[in-house]
């Protein structure tokens, strides 16, 4: 009788994970879309020290891009992540380095970078890791 209890516990346990692994890698042609805008953020940090606003582009690309994806989550965490570029394009408009909305935007762009790498981890170039 123990042992029946072990293995359906096991059981229990693996198709939690199998579950909750499901729901925290998104599907491969959603994470393509990632790639490209990961690709598109490492590039956009070389234009920015060239001059220029590529973080209002780059807002408007992720946006864009969200009608290519099928999880609402990553959607959602698509749409944070423009606000984070565009929260950043507007902070730079005013020339100033004490702007809190500077904080704001790194905040929002680097974490919700993290939850994309936890959802497609292998979309991020090696440089942005």
């Amino acid at each position: 009788m123990l042992a029946l209890v072990a293995v359906v516990v096991c059981l229990a346990t693996v198709t939690a994970l199998v579950i909750w692994n499901r729901e925290s890698v998104a599907s491969e042609s959603d994470c393509q879309v990632v790639a490209e805008l990961a690709h598109e953020w490492s590039e956009s940090a070389e234009q920015d020290q060239a001059g220029g606003d590529p973080a209002a582009g780059l807002a408007r690309k992720v946006r864009d891009a969200t009608r290519a994806v099928d999880d609402p989550k990553l959607k959602d965490t698509l749409n944070t992540w423009a606000d984070g570029f565009d929260t950043f394009a507007e902070a730079l408009r005013t020339n100033t380095d004490s702007d809190p909305r500077l904080v704001e935007a790194a905040n929002l762009i680097y974490g919700t970078a993290d939850e994309l790498r936890q959802a497609c981890p292998e979309a991020f170039p090696a440089d942005t890791r």
